[in-house]
């Protein structure tokens, strides 16, 4: 949930009060939790693979795309979730290369894992879902996020058009936002800034249950 409204809020999008005011989140659930609930559902324990890669190398992320296939022979769900902030700044004042660097992870590395694991939604043959985590920061414009707020909303285009090619064989892809939560990309919270602290109030599982209560619903078209 945002904060409460009134709020000095830099972070406040569009639908903040109207579409979040019913949203909520449950306990996250570990992985051996999942398997327990597995268990005690007379279901099949699930089965995890590990991967370290990078997505901003087209080797690394093919050479994941094949161990996955190996494992499990297809994909059900992708979720695009490495991203990085990158540095606050005027654009006359960055670094070039550093200011590409956020583009190189947020929309090349979603475009390369995409491109790398189509063929193996369509190898599936229920609903196939890919999500990616966008950001609030796509639909705002302030000032020292420039190549953040640029990458994400290259991620929601890329997003619409993965759709506009695939939904004919049977991919949904979709944009959440995650919400407001405290992560590796924002720093650790005694280096939070003052005017952060107020919003910087949610938890990734809010995202996390999000993208499970989606995908576990009947399919729903684009709009």
């Amino acid at each position: 949930m945002p904060p409460p409204k009134g709020t000095p809020n830099v972070l406040e999008g569009p639908g903040d009060y109207e579409a979040t005011s019913v949203t909520h989140n449950d306990t996250y659930l570990l992985a051996k939790d999942v398997e327990a609930a597995a268990v005690s559902a007379a279901r099949s324990a699930f089965k995890m693979l590990l991967l370290k890669l990078d997505v901003t190398n087209e080797q690394s992320v093919e050479k994941a795309a094949a161990e996955v296939e190996e494992e499990f022979g297809k994909l059900d769900v992708l979720v695009n979730n490495a991203g990085i902030l990158g540095q606050f700044g005027m654009i006359a004042d960055s670094k070039p290369e550093k200011w590409w660097q956020v583009l190189d992870v947020n929309v090349r590395g979603a475009y390369l894992v995409t491109r790398a694991f189509i063929p193996l939604l369509l190898k599936g043959t229920d609903d196939k879902f890919i999500i990616n985590v966008a950001s609030v920061g796509a639909h705002l414009v302030n000032p020292a996020l420039s190549a953040y707020e640029v990458s994400k909303v290259a991620l929601l285009r890329l997003t619409q058009l993965v759709n506009a090619e695939y939904s004919p064989q049977g991919v949904v892809s979709r944009c959440i936002h995650p919400g407001n939560c405290l992560t590796d990309t924002m720093g650790p919270p005694e280096e939070l800034s003052d005017h952060l602290k107020p919003i910087i109030i949610e938890t990734p599982e809010l995202s996390a249950d999000s993208i499970i209560s989606h995908i576990g619903k009947a399919r729903l078209a684009w709009r």
